[in-house]
């Protein structure tokens, strides 16, 4: 379905925050679950000539999910370990 086609809804605001030295913006989990995104999906970011932003999925991850809430899970609770063996 093209941006021309699309039923036009409520738009729903985020504040761009600081996220360490970046800038981010959370994306609503409205828009999480009807576009099934998932933590490893890459876009790519444009700028229209007015100036707009607008984002689009490029690749789908194809790492499952609850891999990677698994592999966060452990670089949590081993992240001393961890940095202590990048020096070796």
């Amino acid at each position: 379905m093209s941006v021309i086609e699309m039923e036009v809804r409520k738009p729903i605001r985020r504040k761009v925050t600081r996220y360490g030295n970046s800038l981010g913006i959370t994306i609503p989990s409205e828009i999480v679950q009807q576009s099934n995104i998932s933590i490893g999906d890459e876009f790519e970011w444009f700028i229209t000539e007015n100036g707009d932003v607008m984002g689009k999925r490029v690749r789908k991850s194809e790492v499952r999910e609850e891999v990677l809430d698994i592999f966060a899970d452990i670089l949590e609770e081993d992240a001393e370990l961890l940095w202590a063996l990048r020096d070796k």
